[in-house]
């Protein structure tokens, strides 16, 4: 009987065991088991993750080495493209592949400069563009606008102290002369320089003696109506002003008369040809020779032109093609009316203006009907033409004022509707008037105070 008690015992407490030892094996072994090598497997796919990110995207590049230098310093050696002339450059730039996983290779050195030779372009020569009736272009050129005879005095002023070697200036007569532009004269002619004044004509014999005293050169008789003005080659001013005195003293100028004109600097090449070009078309007036056909162009900033008219053929052009081309509107001014030539004008006007173009008109008041008169003769201009009355003595003619791309202003010594119309005329004499185009034009005729433009 103990003895089966004790097989009994023995015998439950291996089932004890057994059923302890299954437990243990399909619970707690192998979640330890799965964990340990789950954690290990994750690890180890991380790491590998990471090598292989880092083969491929380094976070860190190598820094650069002594083979890097050397060939950068090999390429900085050759010469600039800009240090060869007259040649076209054709550089072939190898592209620099850099192995991620090796940074630190030295860059392949630099493809040689091939150069090749080409023949150079011929170049066209300034006075056989204008022959051809080409265009100069002068980025550096600088306009100016001066109104008043009070500011037009100062400028000459300045412009007689600035010579240092020729002075020259052109006038429609030499009449009195303010003491101040006396004094300038005879100083500049004291210090040397050469002073010469061409005019039309002399109506003060006094000033003449006492200029040519002093050693001033005075050419009267010239057949110009030009009003010039010429420092060296630095400075130029053209324009309506007598600079050598009208017919009265300028101080005793009605109130309100003012004459414009143009004052041109930065450009000595341009001024020189300007002054040659009046002188040559001048000379023709006074031998009866065929004067330059095609005036003067120059290219502008901001797609504007300058245009110089020397003679009778460039004004009536230049009034006929604008008479035809304006698209609003037409001011002119002309301080004198001569009835004949003022129809004819007027003629042109009535047949080549369109319908939709108003036109204005300013005269001095002396000459008012005269102008009336001329206009009986154009029916089609009758209710599109206003004329207005003042004391002025500028010749200008705008085109389209309102307008930036259309806008013309002109600015001279050309009378609009009393000039001779005809150069076998005996009253017909060489003018000059500049022409201005586009965003510059506008420009100046927006530092003026005039009516139509408020």
């Amino acid at each position: 009987m103990v003895f089966f008690k004790k097989e009994i015992i023995l015998l439950i407490n291996l089932i004890l065991v057994f059923f302890l030892g299954l437990v243990s094996s399909t619970h707690a072994t192998p979640n330890y088991a799965f964990g340990q090598g789950s954690k290990s497997k994750k690890q180890g796919e991380i790491t590998a993750f990471f090598k292989v990110k880092s083969a491929a995207v380094p976070t860190k590049l190598s820094p650069i080495t002594q083979s890097h230098v050397s060939a950068r310093a090999e390429a900085k050696k050759r010469p600039s493209p800009l240090e060869l002339t007259s040649e076209t450059r054709l550089t072939k730039q190898a592209k620099v592949t850099e192995d991620l996983l090796q940074p630190s290779l030295p860059l392949p050195a630099a493809a040689p400069i091939t150069t090749i030779k080409v023949k150079r372009s011929v170049s066209v020569s300034h006075k056989k563009r204008e022959q051809l009736g080409g265009e100069l272009k002068y980025p550096k050129l600088k306009i100016e606008r001066i109104v008043y005879n009070k500011n037009h005095i100062n400028q000459l002023l300045s412009l007689i102290y600035s010579a240092r070697k020729k002075l020259e200036i052109f006038s429609w007569s030499l009449s009195y002369l303010a003491d101040d532009i006396y004094e300038a004269l005879t100083d500049a002619a004291d210090r040397g320089i050469e002073v010469v004044l061409t005019v039309n004509k002399v109506n003060r014999e006094e000033t003449l003696i006492a200029l040519e005293e002093n050693r001033i050169q005075v050419n009267s008789e010239r057949k110009t109506h030009t009003k010039f003005a010429m420092a060296d080659d630095h400075t130029a001013m053209i324009g309506s002003y007598n600079f050598l005195g009208g017919e009265s003293d300028h101080n005793d100028e009605p109130e309100g008369t003012w004459d414009s004109s143009f004052k041109i600097t930065h450009n000595p090449d341009l001024i020189t040809r300007i002054r040659g070009r009046i002188y040559r078309d001048m000379i023709c007036y006074e031998k009866e020779e065929s004067p330059l056909l095609t005036p003067l162009c120059v290219d502008m900033p901001a797609h504007s032109r300058f245009y110089l008219l020397t003679n009778l053929t460039h004004h009536q052009e230049f009034f006929r093609c604008m008479m035809q081309g304006a698209q609003k509107q037409i001011v002119i001014y002309s301080p004198f009316v001569n009835a004949n030539n003022a129809v004819e004008q007027l003629k042109v006007l009535e047949e080549k203006i369109s319908r939709t173009v108003s036109v204005l008109l300013y005269v001095t008041s002396d000459h008012f009907q005269r102008l009336n008169w001329a206009l009986s003769r154009c029916v089609k201009l009758k209710g599109r033409v206003t004329i207005k009355t003042s004391d002025f003595h500028r010749k200008s003619m705008i085109i389209d004022p309102h307008s930036v791309e259309n806008c013309f202003f002109c600015e001279g010594s050309f009378n609009w509707l009393s000039a001779a119309t005809q150069l076998e005329n005996e009253t017909c004499n060489q003018e000059t008037s500049i022409v201005l185009t586009g965003a510059v034009a506008r420009k100046l005729l927006d530092e003026d105070n005039i009516d139509f433009l408020n």
